[in-house]
């Protein structure tokens, strides 16, 4: 089992940015015919039972489903941590594409790609998508900030 936070633990921004990459990516999928074999899951273990991402992405073949994204919730104090585990995983899987790490405090975007040779390189721009999917984060960000912004009563 993996040692993270996660699961009823999370607090409530970290387990509705969850929701808003979930909604957000099923929505791309069922709007475009050439995402039609990709599925979405919260909290879903990877084949190994030894980590759960936060949100993954997998392409189903045929009756196989297979890994190609990793995205990881944080905070602040938990950012490295995080970068390690999608490190971690896209080492572990190499049908993994991208790994992601999204800071639920600053909404920024960190990714993470393999290089020619394979290796897991973090890149050094802040991303603004999710790549394999086109999906900008720009769309989960404005869901995100429309729930938990105040309710303004009166």
């Amino acid at each position: 089992m993996s040692v993270a936070l996660s699961g009823v633990y999370a607090k409530i921004p970290h387990q509705y940015l969850i929701s808003c990459f979930i909604v957000e990516l099923n929505g791309r999928f069922e709007q475009f015919a050439k995402y039609q074999n990709f599925l979405v899951y919260p909290e879903c273990d990877l084949p190994d039972k030894e980590s759960n991402p936060d949100v993954s992405i997998y392409i189903r073949q045929r009756e196989v489903q297979t890994p190609v994204v990793v995205i990881e919730i944080c905070h602040k104090g938990s950012q490295e941590n995080d970068f390690k585990k999608v490190q971690g995983q896209m080492l572990r899987y190499p049908t993994l594409l991208e790994g992601y790490v999204m800071n639920y405090e600053t909404l920024t975007l960190y990714s993470f790609v393999r290089n020619a040779r394979g290796i897991v390189l973090k890149t050094p721009m802040i991303a603004d998508k999710i790549a394999l999917v086109s999906l900008p984060i720009k769309k989960v960000i404005e869901r995100y900030q429309r729930a938990m912004r105040p309710l303004l009563i009166g």
